[in-house]
């Protein structure tokens, strides 16, 4: 994959060659423009702006990483920005065949070492979200258990290869053809320790079914499903 890097004082960009059209590289000039004028804002709070807008004719999202002040670019020193940590872990779960959004490009605000605001800008993923899925019953269907089966898979699969995604509930889980795409890759991590990484595996079982398990709209047949195929699925 050929990549477009450019670094100055002020900015970082990064992005495939492939996509670095003319309108692409307007956009990367302006993007906070872009950005108030979006096709649909996906989501909008003090930590990330994410919107979906159209360039060259294909979908894309871009994600804002805020900066809330600067004792919060101070403290961001010495981690990559929340754009780059979603760019390299997306590569490594492309490659260890885990479904998520292909990286398109990222822009990083800098003043000499110190960063700023970030931005992502990744493939636009057309599915379901796993947690509408199971809290509506119009949608859930006779392919819930291999729905649910195929998510319990990809989590293995993270295990695996001693990956945390560290904030995993159905709601970053999108169904594409009843195959889930992990999505929101902010908190990832990679262990590089045995028992940091059966620790991790552990914890983030739990940590799944803890954040949506007592939704009110979840139906206790989902959760019975999920803990049945988690208790006979091997630890990693």
């Amino acid at each position: 994959m050929n990549i477009v890097r450019i670094e100055t004082w002020h900015q970082r960009i990064l992005c495939q060659q492939s996509y670095y059209t003319e309108r692409m590289q307007a956009l990367l000039k302006d993007i906070d423009s872009v950005i108030a004028n979006p096709i649909k804002v996906l989501k909008d709070d003090p930590t990330s702006t994410v919107v979906l807008v159209e360039v060259d004719g294909k979908k894309l999202v871009i994600k804002r990483a805020n900066t809330k002040d600067w004792m919060h670019v101070i403290r961001r020193f010495f981690s990559p920005s929340r754009a780059m940590k979603n760019w390299r872990y997306a590569h490594k779960l492309l490659n260890i065949g885990v479904n998520t959004f292909t990286p398109v490009a990222l822009k990083e605000e800098r003043f000499g070492f110190l960063k700023g605001r970030s931005y992502l800008i990744c493939t636009y993923i057309e599915g379901i979200n796993a947690r509408h899925y199971f809290t509506t019953d119009s949608l859930r269907t006779l392919h819930s258990r291999s729905i649910a089966q195929n998510i319990a898979n990809m989590i293995d699969n993270l295990a695996r290869h001693w990956l945390s995604h560290r904030d995993l509930n159905l709601s970053n889980i999108l169904l594409v053809e009843n195959e889930p795409w992990l999505i929101d890759l902010d908190s990832m991590r990679q262990h590089y320790w045995k028992f940091l990484a059966k620790r991790g595996a552990k914890r983030e079982r739990a940590r799944f079914m803890e954040n949506w398990s007592e939704t009110p709209h979840v139906s206790p047949d989902t959760v019975t499903l999920f803990q049945g195929i988690f208790a006979n699925t091997p630890k990693a």
